[in-house]
């Protein structure tokens, strides 16, 4: 198993190799880099730059969702930035919203993605024996 660092020169050239647009994903899925900069903010301890990605993360995400609100990838985003942000019930309900969208019996591998973003907002948001 190798070792895990943490570089911030590293992680700020990634970020800026993401286009300002964000990554597109299936059926219209876009990550906003204004995530990645929250995580990798949080990530080297930088609390008001990683609110503040996460808040306009959550602007952009939420756009996107009156533009497709069945995308059950988009309402995973949704809870985990929300999630980030301290909105626990929130979080949750857009983490459910996904599943709901999107249910492991009828979308195997995409249900899983959103199964698995329901189990990180449980356990962001403290809620660890519903994680599992």
């Amino acid at each position: 198993m190798g070792s895990f660092s943490c570089d911030l020169a590293a992680a700020e050239r990634a970020l800026a190799a993401t286009p300002p647009e964000g990554t597109r994903g299936y059926l219209g899925f876009i990550v906003p880099r204004e995530w990645n900069v929250g995580c990798t903010a949080r990530t080297f301890n930088r609390p008001e730059a990683a609110r503040a990605a996460f808040t306009a993360t959550r602007a952009i995400v939420e756009k996107q969702l009156r533009d497709n609100p069945d995308n059950g990838l988009t309402w995973a985003l949704l809870g985990e930035v929300k999630a980030a942000l301290g909105e626990k019930q929130e979080a949750i309900a857009a983490g459910q919203r996904a599943c709901e969208l999107w249910p492991l019996s009828r979308e195997p591998g995409w249900g899983l993605r959103t199964l698995r973003s329901l189990a990180i907002i449980y356990a962001s948001v403290g809620e660890k024996d519903l994680a599992l």
